[in-house]
Formats: C-alpha cells, structure tokens, sequence
C-alpha cells in the first residue's frame, strides 16, 4: 500500500483543510504522487508549491 512518504523527501505532506484534501509538494517535476486508494498520479511540472484536488 502506498504512503505518503514512499517516494521523495519526507517534506511533502498531506492536510485536511475544510474537507478538502491538499497537497503541499516541493517545487520539483516528475513527482509521483499516491493520493485515496491506491491512485498513483505522476506530476509533471508543479508552477504551485500548494495543488487543492
């Protein structure tokens, strides 16, 4: 099962903000990020350091 901290720096987080999940990444391309159950999504270029879903 993925985790948060599977790939990349632990600086990467996760937060609950009125219902909405956000995601506070590093400014860096080709992420790969595991969001819910089991979605793997690959960021390609992140222009925001802060990505609301």
């Amino acid at each position: 099962m993925c985790t948060w901290n599977d790939r990349g720096p632990p600086s990467r987080r996760a937060e609950k903000k009125g219902g909405a999940l956000v995601l506070v990444l590093t400014r860096k391309a080709g992420q790969t990020l595991c969001i819910g159950h089991g979605i793997t999504v690959r960021v390609l270029k992140v222009r925001r350091s802060s990505v609301q879903l």
